[in-house]
């Protein structure tokens, strides 16, 4: 489906709404010329009824006809919104392949990643340079009694510690 296409159905959806808009309120004056033109009271409710009664059916089935035209509206404009969400999808995907974007995306996707695994070697550095200074206490002094360990990013603030977010970007790049 085109462009054209789309704003075409949008625009036969959108006639056909004012249509039954248009329906109703020419039905709501209707209603209320009959009861405008007789005073209405529970004297002569019953003569108003009888005098009217062709008229009132008339206004029934016009009111039925409304109906199904409002449902046959909602049947059209939900199979537009299916397919208009399939165009605006299809759309903003060609747009954004014309523009590099998967591939400029894959690209800062690929520095993330590394500048991430370099984070990762930075924490190990400081894993190892705990470890040198306690085993070299550790030598002259028991420390068992000790608190030793240094989490890494008391030291250094590590922002991002998500290895399952990490996995799944780095099987993205491998599959596409």
């Amino acid at each position: 489906m085109d462009k054209e296409k789309v704003f075409l159905l949008l625009e036969e959806l959108n006639d056909k709404k004012n249509k039954i808009r248009g329906a109703r309120e020419k039905l709501d004056k209707k209603r209320k010329n009959i009861v405008r033109k007789q005073d209405v009271s529970f004297d002569n409710i019953d003569e108003f009824l009888s005098n009217n009664s062709e008229t009132i059916e008339q206004l029934e089935r016009m009111e039925e006809s409304i109906k199904l035209l409002e449902k046959q509206f909602e049947n059209d404009e939900w199979e537009l919104s299916s397919a208009l969400f399939e165009y605006i999808f299809k759309e903003t995907k060609r747009q954004a392949e014309n523009k590099n974007v998967y591939k400029r995306y894959q690209k800062k996707l690929k520095q993330i990643l590394n500048a991430f695994d370099e984070i990762q070697n930075l924490k190990k550095e400081v894993e190892e340079i705990n470890n040198s200074v306690v085993k070299e206490l550790s030598q002259k002094y028991q420390l068992s009694r000790y608190r030793t360990e240094v989490y890494p990013h008391t030291i250094l603030p590590f922002f991002l510690e998500s290895p399952k977010d990490y996995h799944k970007a780095k099987e993205y790049l491998e599959n596409n």
